[in-house]
């Protein structure tokens, strides 16, 4: 992936986003993804969930997120074995 410089904050640069239309998902207060990325889900004890990408890169959507990502990937629950689109969902 590409790294950008901005001067904005991640709230701002979500909500920029969200204005142009992108399907992207704000899963940490540091990570906002392309939902088309995103390859896999795998809910961690914690709370938190690890988000694998196409790209191979793994990132964690926080507690804080994680409804977000359940709501823009249509997850009812993410304690059980559940398929998403075109998205392998898995338990650990």
């Amino acid at each position: 992936g590409k790294t950008f410089l901005a001067r904005l904050t991640m709230g701002e640069l979500e909500r920029l986003l969200d204005a142009a239309g992108g399907e992207h998902i704000r899963i940490h207060r540091s990570h906002i993804v392309h939902r088309d990325q995103i390859e896999e889900v795998i809910p961690r004890c914690d709370g938190s969930a690890q988000v694998r990408l196409k790209s191979g890169e793994a990132l964690i959507a926080s507690r804080t997120y994680r409804a977000r990502l359940n709501s823009a990937l249509n997850i009812q629950n993410l304690n059980a074995i559940l398929m998403c689109d075109d998205l392998n969902i898995t338990c650990v």
